[in-house]
């Protein structure tokens, strides 16, 4: 098969894939507005809006601006929290401006894995006692997909416009400012005993110390904030984030890249090469000259040898940098395994979000 018929095939499976994933959501008491959203599985099996699975949908370029856009709205009006921290029980806590980590059907918003409750009880702290870092970030950059396939004039309007008193420009900067940021390299971190998972593909994980993957998608949605605000004429919101970039791209490289090739997961618990991470920092373009070259050489060597992958499905962490003969990572809250079709992908088994 020639490569661009290869390509077509791709895009044919991916359209199919997307077309069994969307639905269109009347929520109860909203009969005026309809959205069209997409669920993580075709067979709809996860009765929620993922935001995280759908920005990584939104890659594909397959989205149209209008479903977009009712993304964006849905999460301004239903799952974004407000100004205030909001404390629930057995001790977890919603930053200002949180983005959770799903929006059930009914509008309730869930900041916490393993539950659809979006009541009080979002869970005992299994998965940290603040939300998940990554969903800010897919937030972000859901926008800046709009951006991206809108235009710059359509985007101007759209983003400075008030949903629920606020634009949803001005709610990706309040995201950005996050929660449990190291001051001095503005790195993501988690701190024991009240940690905080650092994505949602590893929230089964126990990880402390600065965090790697959470720090590439806040570094790329620094960069994404600086052209869009720039689009918008302000111009101090886009040096500030053009900044904030490179410092995180400097901290990305300093804190975690390894003279293997590898960059690290974590600075304390879970100090392990994370593939998943190295990978993305190079598709985030954070590694330059040697360095890359020495990553590249290390992820070819890996792959060929069997070390990261079966059957183009990706282990986390490469053969013989396990923990122990019991867990992968230092600390999982799953089972530890090493086959593909299994919920413990997260420690030691495979999985296809990051074949591509």
């Amino acid at each position: 098969m020639q490569l661009s018929e290869l390509k077509i095939t791709l895009l044919h499976i991916a359209i199919d894939v997307l077309d069994k994933c969307g639905l269109k959501l009347v929520p109860e008491g909203v009969l005026e507005r309809a959205y069209r959203i997409h669920v993580p599985s075709g067979d709809m099996k996860y009765k929620s809006f993922w935001i995280r699975d759908a920005a990584m949908m939104a890659e594909s370029g397959l989205i149209d601006i209008e479903e977009l856009y009712d993304w964006i709205d849905f999460i301004c009006r239903y799952g974004q929290n407000g100004s205030n921290v909001k404390n629930l029980q057995y001790g977890l806590s919603v930053p200002p401006w949180s983005i959770p980590d799903h929006i059930n059907y009914d509008t309730g918003a869930v900041f916490y894995p393993g539950t659809y409750s979006s009541s009080d009880d979002q869970g005992n702290g299994r998965f940290g006692l603040f939300p998940p870092h990554d969903n800010a970030y897919y937030f972000i950059d859901m926008i800046y997909k709009f951006y991206i396939q809108a235009g710059v004039m359509t985007s101007q309007d759209v983003l400075s416009k008030p949903i629920c008193g606020t634009s949803p420009l001005e709610r990706a900067k309040k995201a950005f400012t996050a929660y449990n940021i190291d001051e001095m390299t503005d790195l993501c971190m988690s701190e024991l005993p009240g940690f905080t998972v650092d994505w949602g593909f590893c929230d089964t994980i126990v990880k402390s110390g600065l965090l790697l993957f959470p720090s590439l998608l806040r570094m790329r949605a620094a960069r994404q904030l600086s052209e869009m605000t720039e689009i918008c004429g302000l111009d101090d919101d886009a040096r500030f984030y053009h900044d904030k970039n490179k410092k995180l791209q400097q901290s990305i490289i300093q804190t975690f890249f390894t003279d293997e090739g590898w960059l690290l997961s974590a600075t304390e618990q879970c100090r392990q090469p994370d593939v998943w991470g190295t990978v993305f920092a190079v598709w985030a373009g954070v590694l330059t000259g040697e360095k890359l070259n020495k990553t590249l050489r290390v992820l070819a060597e890996a792959y060929e040898t069997g070390m990261v992958s079966t059957d183009g499905y990706i282990r986390h962490i490469p053969k013989g940098y396990d923990f122990s003969l019991k867990t992968s990572w230092e600390i999982a809250g799953t089972d530890h395994n090493t086959e593909r079709h299994i919920n413990e992908y997260q420690d030691g088994a495979y999985w296809a979000t990051p074949t591509g």
